[in-house]
């Protein structure tokens, strides 16, 4: 398989990742849904939709409050878990 054609398949893998997260991410919360793992920058709250349970580790998160975020109410609403340093 020649590099380039490595490259445009994982291009494709990359895209359908993403599009599968967003979908999930804006998707209506499905009663007996599984929770996910979520990254991305920037708060989750109102924002994410997720199922309950769900973790969000934030590629932004510079204080013990802001790394890592569940979901408590399987919609939009996010509690940080707080980190030592």
């Amino acid at each position: 398989m020649s590099d380039q054609l490595l490259i445009q398949a994982a291009q494709a893998l990359v895209g359908a990742v993403n599009k599968l997260q967003l979908t999930l991410a804006t998707s209506p919360t499905v009663a007996g849904a599984v929770p996910g793992v979520f990254t991305g920058t920037g708060s989750p709250n109102g924002v994410l939709t997720a199922p309950q349970g769900s973790l969000y580790l934030r590629t932004d998160g510079s204080s013990t409050t802001t790394r890592a975020y569940s979901n408590t109410d399987g919609v939009t609403a996010w509690t940080p878990f707080v980190s030592s340093t």
